[in-house]
């Protein structure tokens, strides 16, 4: 059934943002409702991993935010079975994850699913 199934496309999901209510709970309840439709390959953007009452925007402007108690970074926390430092950018590999954090303005954390560690994208330095 489905709109999918009759053009005969996957339903896998390659693209997921979540803009939550920043609820621990809610959030929590979307990444389990959410995420076993992702295609193997998928991503899931997770916005506000780093509220707090106020930011600074990347035009260094001022935004007034609120405290959600870590809802969304501790709902990914939870998932992953990790703590995260979501003041400071970060790039770590997790239960077949790799999950890339940016904390200016109020964060915004990417996941991306990788089946072996032979997938995880490798930086290297330029030679001079």
């Amino acid at each position: 059934g489905g709109w999918c199934a009759t053009q005969r496309i996957s339903a896998a999901i390659d693209v997921l943002f979540i803009d939550t209510s920043h609820d621990y709970e809610h959030t929590r309840e979307e990444l389990r409702v959410w995420l076993p439709h992702l295609s193997p390959k998928g991503k899931v953007m997770l916005h506000d991993t780093n509220m707090k009452r106020i930011y600074r925007r990347a035009d260094r402007s001022l935004g007034v935010g609120w405290n959600s108690g870590r809802g969304v970074i501790r709902a990914i926390e939870d998932f992953l079975s990790m703590k995260f430092d979501e003041k400071r950018d970060f790039v770590t590999v997790a239960g077949g994850w790799i999950i890339r954090h940016w904390a200016h303005c109020n964060g915004l954390t990417v996941m991306e699913k990788y089946d072996s560690p032979a997938c995880i994208p490798v930086r290297r330095e330029r030679e001079p």
